[in-house]
């Protein structure tokens, strides 16, 4: 517990208290003291005025000692302190050192005090009795004239033992608040200390890679604020291995497919050329036929290359188009004129459909072109001979959509996600040719995303597959 904060807080605790008791404590012992040192002031200044007054009216005290030795007697019995009267040559000997037997002395300026009629009280240790005192002088006035004073010395000894009993108390008082604050500064340090220590366990597991920790939430203060943030921050750590995990692995499948891209081509064109240079085809037409071999898989491989080029700079951000607002309506006869050999050679029927009124829409018209191009080509590749393929465009709210619908062999459920992923192709078996580079969906979702829009498809298998995209009006 050394060090920690459940240990620094609970001795601060303890701390706190230990010294707001001892604070209180002397407080109270001195409040205490000077309430009881007042009290017996007024009480012998009250007094001493009462003999004072009886003393001047009635003229004792100084010329028959006897009249009054036996009255003083039992005030002193009474009053519980001493009384002496003195005239005024003897009250001028009441500030020497002579004076300290019968009480405390006078210093001069509190002898002028009374003697100007002043009462004067004050208080401290007598050396000779060894006691607290309480010494009161009260001047005697006979016509406007001091002629002496009573002079009143009482003892404090009943105070020590109160003063005791006060520090007693306290002393019970510290004990107890001592105990019921090491109980309550133990479970609230421990309230504070504990999540703390959960937080430093869980960050010591996400250091060690383990993202998945969270902290139990007991609180809304600034430990539970501090919790609530630990366990954001977990799961985001978490979200963030599992993205780039999910990157790593699409790399590696990146890196693999377009390997694999790359080798068949090349194997075909570095086998050819070997028969060539083996003398294999001898006749011009073989020769012809091989070099027609390498030219498409050279062909084949730049159209990859483009593809792979254009894609990096889509996903990139590196392309960067003038937006312009194009009519839809041409572009797509543009494009199934273009598309019209494969569409022939297949034996496919291509329809366009859109309404008159079609407004324009904001973007680039050579890639939204590639678009077009990209979706009918694959809409080819997956209908079968006299099957049907459908262009068409609507308005949709504030954008349009354009639709390429077929009837080919369809996708599966399962990989209609995937479609739109870098080299993801449907089984070639289903296809009636080679494939493309298996780029296509990919490149049509990023332009597509780069203007604004969205892609979409729906598909069933045997009734075929309808690739969507939308694209906002132009204002």
């Amino acid at each position: 517990m050394k060090g920690s904060i459940f240990g620094k807080l609970l001795s601060t605790y303890l701390a706190i208290i230990l010294i707001a008791v001892l604070v209180v404590g002397l407080f109270l012992s001195q409040l205490f003291q000077n309430f009881y040192f007042f009290q017996r002031e007024r009480e012998l200044v009250a007094k001493g005025r009462e003999i004072a007054g009886i003393l001047t009216d009635y003229k004792l005290g100084f010329q028959d000692q006897r009249t009054t030795d036996d009255p003083l007697f039992l005030l002193d019995r009474f009053l519980n302190a001493h009384v002496v009267p003195v005239d005024r040559n003897m009250l001028l000997l009441a500030s020497s050192h002579e004076f300290e037997g019968a009480g405390l002395p006078l210093t001069p300026g509190e002898l002028d005090a009374v003697l100007r009629g002043e009462i004067v009280a004050k208080r401290g240790y007598h050396t000779s009795s060894a006691q607290q005192l309480v010494s009161v002088a009260v001047p005697m006035v006979v016509a406007g004239e001091v002629t002496g004073a009573v002079l009143l010395h009482g003892t404090l000894a009943g105070i020590t033992e109160t003063v005791s009993q006060v520090h007693l108390l306290i002393l019970y008082a510290a004990l107890a608040a001592v105990v019921l604050a090491a109980f309550v500064g133990y479970y609230l340090s421990r309230s504070i200390s504990y999540p703390l220590q959960q937080m430093n366990r869980a960050a010591h597991a996400v250091a060690a890679g383990d993202y998945r920790q969270q902290v139990e939430v007991t609180s809304s203060d600034e430990v539970g604020q501090l919790a609530v943030t630990f366990n954001y921050m977990s799961a985001t750590l978490q979200q963030t291995v599992e993205a780039l995990s999910q990157e790593k692995n699409k790399l590696s499948d990146f890196v693999a497919n377009v390997s694999h891209e790359l080798r068949t081509p090349m194997t075909s064109i570095q086998g050819f050329v070997e028969a060539l240079l083996d003398g294999m085809a001898e006749d011009p037409g073989s020769q012809e036929k091989y070099l027609r071999v390498i030219l498409d898989e050279t062909i084949r491989l730049n159209r990859l290359f483009n593809d792979l080029l254009d894609l990096s700079r889509l996903e990139t951000g590196q392309v960067k188009w003038p937006m312009e607002p194009v009519r839809l309506e041409k572009m797509l006869d543009d494009v199934v004129a273009k598309l019209s050999p494969q569409l022939e050679s297949q034996g496919l029927l291509a329809e366009v459909a859109y309404p008159e009124n079609l407004p324009a829409v904001l973007g680039n018209q050579d890639w939204l072109q590639q678009v077009l191009i990209n979706l009918l080509g694959n809409a080819i590749a997956f209908t079968p001979q006299g099957g049907r393929i459908k262009l068409s465009a609507v308005e949709e709210g504030s954008t349009v959509r354009v639709s390429i619908t077929d009837t080919g062999v369809g996708i599966p459920p399962e990989e209609q996600e995937k479609v739109w992923e870098r080299f993801h192709r449907v089984d070639r078996a289903r296809t009636r040719g080679p494939g493309g580079t298996g780029l296509g969906l990919a490149i049509v979702r990023q332009i597509v995303e780069a203007h604004g829009g969205k892609v979409g498809l729906k598909s069933a298998l045997g009734r075929g597959s309808t690739f969507s995209f939308t694209l906002k009006k132009a204002i």
